[in-house]
């Protein structure tokens, strides 16, 4: 049996309440769950090195910050130099979540690491789609998150939409992955509040969205769907949001019953434990159509039915399969939205009983999902 220890690389990333859930939270799990000694290796921006450098001590977890200096990431001697300087911690395996990062952990192959492959979502659909990337760049992208899939000895995918893709798009034909969505991370609750004390009414109805306010979080169905629900006298909406700024244009967000803030991500669980509803609306794209988004999960996980749209990953069937709120098809489901209950007591238990079962990594559903990485890592399996 191994004990030396698994790195996960990330490359690009900075500190954010993404970092904390989906890095910080999914090593502690393989940590304290799967007993899988984990080094986190943070490669961030050259210009942000010493910021980040700080910043990211307030993590326990002892994390190895490096700088990445991108107009050298295509050379093959960066790589092997990097791979040099990673195989000093002495460890067995490299995970990442970054293709860009593809040829580093190739090069750690190459010493007899494994490579697994943390797959989040569809990047170069991504560039192509919400940015103005060049094409060269959008291809280069393409070839790197390919090799990744192929030359990973296991990849954990956020949905099996995301898996089909890259079978029907890029020939990504093996069969060593597994599907494990964005899951819930449990924080501790420092505030709480209710419907009394925010609206000073606990019988009325709320609606809640949490999240960012960028492009492909902000399609034109959600001006229409939160136009409709303040409508009615008896609803309320909540946004949390880094860029309320966003809302300024729209006069329905001016409203005495809608409340704007924005505030730590330790303190969002307080407003959606009050909510009925979670809206969960993205934009029609192949970015969307792959995704896992975490918010899914942190909804469920504190008793929101949800409102979301149509082909978000596996999300939406699953809404419809287990009773978990509402596919929104834009305006043709206003009248719906206008007769949508309370959520009950028993509604939320249920919600939240789901999120165990099925949106936590410790639950059963997932964690024996994280088998095969204990067994590769552990040197159990070619």
């Amino acid at each position: 049996m191994r004990s030396r220890p698994l790195v996960y690389l990330t490359y690009g990333d900075v500190d954010s309440p993404v970092f904390t859930s989906q890095v910080i939270g999914f090593c502690q799990f393989l940590q304290e769950h799967m007993e899988i000694p984990t080094r986190v290796v943070a490669f961030v921006p050259l210009r942000l090195y010493f910021q980040q450098k700080e910043l990211l001590k307030r993590y326990a977890m002892n994390i190895k910050v490096l700088p990445v200096v991108n107009r050298w990431q295509d050379r093959q001697w960066y790589s092997r130099l990097n791979a040099w300087l990673l195989a000093r911690i002495e460890a067995d395996s490299v995970m990442t979540r970054n293709p860009v990062a593809v040829h580093l952990c190739m090069a750690l192959q190459k010493r007899g690491w494994k490579f697994f492959y943390d797959a989040r979502g569809c990047h170069y659909k991504e560039l192509e789609e919400f940015s103005d990337a060049s094409p060269q760049t959008i291809q280069r992208m393409r070839t790197i998150e390919a090799l990744s899939w192929k030359k990973a000895d296991w990849v954990y995918a956020v949905s099996q939409s995301l898996v089909d893709y890259f079978k029907n798009e890029n020939r990504y034909r093996d069969h060593n992955h597994s599907v494990v969505p964005c899951c819930h991370v449990p924080a501790e609750v420092l505030t709480t509040h209710s419907k009394e004390s925010l609206f000073g009414n606990s019988e009325v109805k709320v609606f809640c969205y949490a999240g960012s306010l960028s492009v492909w979080n902000f399609p034109r169905s959600f001006v229409e769907l939160t136009r409709k629900i303040l409508q009615h006298p008896e609803n309320r909406l909540i946004i949390l949001s880094r860029q309320l700024d966003a809302l300024e244009s729209f006069p329905q967000f001016s409203s005495d019953r809608c409340i704007k803030r924005t505030v730590p991500s330790s303190e969002v669980s307080s407003y959606l434990s009050i909510s009925d509803y979670g809206i969960l609306l993205r934009k029609k794209a192949v970015t969307n159509q792959v995704a896992s988004p975490s918010k899914f999960a942190d909804y469920v996980a504190n008793g929101c039915k949800i409102i979301i749209s149509p082909d978000i990953g596996d999300l939406s069937e699953m809404v419809q399969q287990h009773d978990l709120g509402l596919v929104y098809r834009g305006k043709k489901d206003n009248d719906l939205i206008t007769i949508l209950p309370p959520v009950t007591e028993e509604q939320r238990e249920k919600a939240r009983e789901f999120a165990q079962e099925r949106l936590m990594r410790k639950s059963e559903f997932n964690r024996v999902k994280y088998r095969n990485l204990k067994m590769i890592h552990d040197g159990q399996t070619n």
